[in-house]
């Protein structure tokens, strides 16, 4: 009963944050006082209201007023007064997160204690979002002292405030007291014993789970965590805190260490694993639990868990309302609410059942918060949680106790260093072997749904079950959701096990995919669909791509790569430099890149691009000397010649008649492969003389199933039909797959 009238209060609570996050103070203090007023009011004209009532009304009033004040704080600061003139300062403060990277941009949050501006200094305690070169963020970390200087920028559109912050500031962080550049060291001790002891991928995962680094991890690696639902095991979470508490404990009973020294012990491990992850909501959950269940255990008395849950959540959001609409603790206390449930239900099961109901459970957690964020559901997080999830612990005790014997002594830390090797590696295939089945949205095709139906009740089951037979169940709807959604793309599934070109069905645009069989992905638009072209490279197995490349600013083509810029780690976007402001999708592409870091490189002619050791871009169209201003974007189609296993595929956009023209006069000999016929076939997309000075042994078409042009027209058709040049087509065929071996190619179609 306790544990559900503490419950019961940290709801209303976090109802009155909600409330206090969107309603100015001057209207959440009278309302809070009147509902206050009015419950005095009841108890001294003799009609009591419950205490159920009175707490309730207690704690969701105390939520509004604290995140009402809390924003008027922010809003209200020295920090935004001084942003808005633009002002030069210097800060002193603490790192309250990670910096994270994109491109050649780096930022991190800090928490500023004194600010000085124009000789005057004021005394502070407000958030900045800290931006710089990547360079100038080596050796920040969350919890480190340093002073920064730089200019202040303001936050127009509100996008930090979640996060407690009021400004930009553009600044070179420099770490200032001896304390934190200790810590600093032996952070940077760690890394480097990590870097000497083991690969590159392993060293970059071994970072992310015990220092949570994410810089150094594979991109790849990371899309395969996010995509099975392990991504919480590479940012210091309630997963770390207890998986290294557990091994404390065990470890400590080995040793033959008294019970209180093992619970101390373990509370320490806790605490420096929480230091580390800079009081991270999921982290600061974990060791509040942790903290009362072990004092309850030295006392001999029982643990309510619900109880430590509500504690622990009302204890966060009086420190930091904000919490309450940060994914971490969302997903954190929404997953740990599932295992309790889960745990009441099965507390009669064998230990091998418990375990599978308690990933089922917090699976049962977290499935509503993804939902309403509009994300896909892993349908393979489960499986991907069981296979990983024991190792964790063990990981992240020999991979500290390794890397420091091998400071020491490099032989026994390179002889223990195996057993952490290991497990990174198995961790790794799990996630690269279950982050290819792609995830299930709730707003996406009724097969999506369908499957996603089918995993949430297989998880009630598994939860629920009491009898073998009922968990046998569960499986085989959990593999017949994962079949269901793996279905529409089977024939494509998975990543390239030879190196080929994808003329990818988009509808009415264009969009190729050029893939080896090491991965290296190209991208040659995208089509006008985010959604479609996201969902399709996903079922292709892509996971990142080293160049995207925007053929003109028209919207047929540039405007999925919209969704592809959002959704995948990109190396570079090659673009052309025509005037693109009458197409909305190319200006906000052209954003985002910038505002991510990355590479845009302008396409001309002679621009050569050796993306991996199979595949090759050579740009042959616009000339340098062209002046795109006076054309149309078609005239200025970017031509690219993509050479693959020794294979040429002619990439020619919309490039029209005029165009083409000037393109032979400069390169009579196109010879290739593969012709990608332009503006899916138009009536003039290809003339005599391109088709002369190419030979294609193949045409494909890109174009939309009963368009309403009459695309391809039976003038184009019956032109490459007279020089016996075979055609496929995405209208008619799906996605055309076209394998290369040796300069020779060989077609795969999948028909719709």
């Amino acid at each position: 009963m306790r544990g559900n009238l503490l419950a019961f209060c940290g709801a209303l609570m976090s109802f009155g944050i909600v409330a206090g996050r969107f309603v100015p103070l001057s209207a959440v203090a009278p309302v809070s006082a009147a509902l206050l007023l009015a419950c005095a009011a009841a108890c001294a004209l003799g009609r009591r209201p419950s205490r159920v009532v009175v707490l309730g009304l207690t704690f969701c009033a105390m939520g509004a007023i604290h995140m009402s004040a809390d924003a008027q704080g922010i809003n209200e600061g020295i920090t935004p007064v001084l942003a808005g003139r633009g002002a030069e300062v210097s800060v002193w403060g603490r790192a309250v997160s990670s910096p994270l990277s994109a491109g050649s941009r780096s930022w991190f949050y800090l928490e500023v204690n004194r600010l000085e501006c124009c000789d005057t200094t004021y005394e502070c305690r407000e958030r900045l979002l800290t931006t710089a070169d990547s360079s100038s963020f080596e050796g920040v970390f969350p919890g480190v002292r340093l002073r920064a200087w730089g200019s202040l920028e303001p936050d127009d559109g509100g996008k930090l405030w979640d996060r407690g912050a009021s400004a930009y500031l553009n600044v070179k962080p420099r770490s200032a007291d001896v304390v934190s550049r200790t810590v600093e060291l032996a952070r940077s001790g760690f890394s480097r014993s990590y870097r000497r002891m083991y690969s590159r991928s392993v060293a970059g995962m071994m970072e992310g789970v015990t220092l949570s680094k994410l810089d150094g991890i594979d991109s790849g690696v990371l899309e395969d965590l996010e995509a099975c639902g392990l991504s919480h095991i590479v940012a210091v979470s309630g997963l770390n805190v207890s998986s290294l508490a557990a091994a404390v404990l065990v470890l400590g009973s080995l040793l033959g260490v008294g019970r209180r020294g093992r619970y101390l012990a373990a509370c320490s491990a806790g605490v420096a694993i929480l230091a580390l992850a800079d009081f991270r909501p999921s982290a600061s959950r974990a060791c509040v639990m942790g903290a009362l269940a072990s004092a309850g255990e030295l006392r001999g008395r029982k643990y309510d868990a619900w109880a430590g849950l509500s504690i622990a959540g009302m204890l966060i959001l009086v420190l930091n309302p904000r919490a309450l609409f940060d994914g971490g603790f969302q997903l954190s206390f929404a997953a740990t609410s599932g295992i309790l449930l889960a745990v009441k239900k099965s507390r009669r099961a064998s230990a091998g059942h418990a375990m599978l109901a308690v990933c089922a459970g917090a699976q049962i957690g977290v499935l509503p918060v993804i939902l309403l964020k509009g994300e896909g559901v892993p349908l393979t997080a489960l499986a991907a949680n069981l296979l990983a999830v024991p190792v964790v612990g063990v990981l992240l005790v020999t991979a500290w106790i390794s890397a420091v014997l091998y400071m020491a002594y490099k032989p026994v830390g390179s002889a223990l260093g195996i057993v952490p090797d290991l497990c990174v590696k198995y961790i790794m295939r799990v996630a690269s072997a279950l982050g290819r089945v792609p995830t299930a949205a709730a707003g996406g095709p009724r097969w999506q749904v369908a499957a996603l139906c089918l995993y949430a009740f297989a998880l009630f089951v598994f939860v629920t079950a009491e009898e073998p037979r009922r968990t046998i169940r569960a499986a085989a709807f959990v593999l017949l959701a994962v079949v269901s959604v793996l279905a529409p793309g089977l024939p494509v599934m998975g990543p390239s096990s030879q190196d080929r070109v994808m003329v990818i069905d988009v509808g009415q645009g264009d969009a190729i995919l050029v893939q080896d069989r090491t991965g290296a992905c190209v991208l040659v638009d995208g089509g006008p669909d985010p959604e479609l072209i996201v969902r399709k490279l996903s079922a292709m197995g892509v996971k990142k791509l080293d160049v995207v490349v925007a053929t003109h600013p028209h919207s047929d083509h540039v405007a999925g790569l919209l969704g592809v810029v959002e959704r995948f780690p990109i190396g570079m976007v090659l673009d052309t430099d025509v005037n693109g402001e009458g197409c909305e999708p190319h200006h906000r592409l052209l954003g985002e890149t910038r505002s991510r870091g990355i590479e845009r490189v302008v396409g001309r002619e002679g621009l050569f691009l050796k993306v991996s050791g199979e595949i090759e871009l050579e740009v042959l169209y616009p000339p340098v000397g062209l002046d795109t201003s006076r054309l149309e974007p078609n005239e200025c189609s970017m031509v690219v010649m993509a050479k693959v296993s020794g294979g040429r595929v002619l990439l020619c956009g919309d490039l029209e008649a005029e165009g083409q023209k000037t393109l032979t006069s400069f390169h009579p000999d196109l010879e290739c492969e593969v012709l990608k016929v332009p503006h899916q076939g138009a009536r003039d997309a290809v003339s005599d003389e391109l088709l002369s000075a190419a030979r294609p042994a193949l045409a494909v078409i890109s174009v939309g199933r009963g368009n309403e042009y009459g695309h391809p027209s039976r003038r184009c058709l019956e032109l490459m039909s007279a020089k016996g040049i075979p055609v496929a087509r995405t209208d008619r065929d799906g996605d055309i797959e076209i394998e290369v071996v040796s300069g020779r190619i060989a077609l795969v179609e999948h028909r719709r």
